[in-house]
């Protein structure tokens, strides 16, 4: 038995919660003890976790220091806790007391930048796995992810120069002096949960740098999916109910001509009892995207690669609405593949109708959608592929 660390330290959403629970399955079948430190910890009551799974809170920066449109990930690692020595600092005794107290055998991260950069001063074997966006590629400066209006490059450059001098204070006490901030962050396998045609860094990623594994088909224990009487196409809407122009969007879902379930999450999740003919059903729990996505014909979504990717990989084209630069760019890549859109800021019920007629013309994007779809059916689920290559990076490990 060796002990296993799951990490969650940025980002929001209830895929990393999702993966994370699969992880803790996957390591426990094979007989480790597992420990998964969250980001959010109000979310683990949301899923049931394996027998002996320890869920504890994942140290994190306690306020975020505002950067004027962010456009690399120097940007979000200075916005957490890494614009100065200090702060890091703390960030890292953080988590270094939680790697003596589990003295982990592997840690497998889920953007968790200060527990990668703790692994690599402690040595202790380190896989990155995630969406190519929490794995820029190693270059310096760090490549940009704005499509447009980004930061300067010499704003980007003092940014990433304050993010390594900081590690670099931190990192000096053990010995270590590390080239750039990717090489800080290096893992000793990394896997990539989406497809190299739409990476967030495509063409970017120098060859064999990371290995694609593909969305992870993530089951999850949850009541099935009723849908809206009716013969009409049935939309599955995954959304935040924090972002502007919420309220527009559902009304224009509820008006169109279509059955849609609305799965909406937030700190302000409010009823929509007001959306009119019984053709929009709200929901509040998790669901099982495997039979869901099986039963409707479209997902609407903030463009998260985690649930797009699966709904791409089960032949459904998606109509996006971003809210983060990540989303933006994610949401550029599906439309440049052809089997996506992106829904205008307030859309009407006669946008979304626009929009779902194209999504399912038969010999366009419903067609390149299911092409797409039908070139990765040959390989294995990402969540299967990731515990393999673990498996073949650390045998004692992965393939107990």
């Amino acid at each position: 038995m060796a002990n296993v660390l799951i990490a969650w330290e940025l980002g929001g959403g209830l895929h990393h919660l999702m993966r994370a629970r699969a992880l803790a399955g996957a390591f426990t079948a094979r007989g480790h003890k597992v420990y998964v430190a969250l980001r959010d910890l109000a979310l683990h009551q949301l899923t049931s976790w394996p027998e002996g799974t320890r869920v504890l809170q994942a140290p994190h920066a306690a306020t975020v220091r505002l950067v004027d449109r962010p456009s690399t990930y120097a940007d979000i690692l200075y916005m957490n806790g890494w614009h100065d020595a200090g702060a890091l600092s703390g960030l890292v005794a953080g988590w270094s007391a939680l790697f003596e107290l589990i003295e982990p055998a592997v840690v497998v991260v889920d953007h968790a930048p200060t527990a990668a950069l703790v692994a690599r001063l402690g040595e202790v074997p380190l896989v990155r796995m995630g969406m190519g966006f929490f794995a820029p590629p190693a270059l310096r400066p760090l490549p940009s992810f704005r499509l447009a209006d980004g930061a300067t490059p010499e704003r980007q450059q003092a940014v990433e120069d304050a993010v390594l001098a900081a590690i670099h204070a931190v990192s000096i006490a053990c010995g270590v002096r590390y080239a750039s901030v990717a090489d800080a962050l290096e893992p000793g396998l990394d896997l990539l949960t989406c497809w190299p045609e739409l990476d967030h860094y495509a063409g970017l990623r120098p060859a064999g740098s990371g290995r694609f594994v593909g969305p992870e088909h993530i089951r999850t224990p949850a009541t099935p999916v009723k849908w809206p009487a009716g013969g009409a196409t049935r939309v599955l809407a995954y959304l935040n109910d924090g972002c502007p122009a919420f309220e527009s969007l559902l009304q224009a879902l509820g008006q169109a001509d279509a059955n849609t379930v609305a799965y909406v999450g937030g700190g302000r999740a409010r009823s929509v009892s007001s959306m009119a003919g019984g053709k929009l059903v709200q929901r509040q729990s998790l669901f099982d995207p495997g039979p869901t996505l099986a039963h409707c014909d479209v997902l609407v979504c903030h463009a998260a690669n985690g649930l797009a990717g699966t709904a791409l990989a089960a032949g459904k084209p998606v109509l996006m609405w971003p809210m983060t630069a990540e989303q933006q760019l994610f949401a550029h890549r599906v439309e440049q593949a052809g089997v996506g859109l992106t829904l205008p800021h307030a859309p009407t019920a006669a946008c979304i109708n626009g929009q779902l007629r194209t999504a399912l013309d038969p010999k366009g994007m419903a067609a390149r959608t299911r092409t797409l779809a039908a070139s990765h059916a040959h390989e294995p689920d990402g969540l299967a592929q990731s515990m393999q290559a673990i498996a073949d990076w650390l045998p004692d490990i992965g393939g107990r």
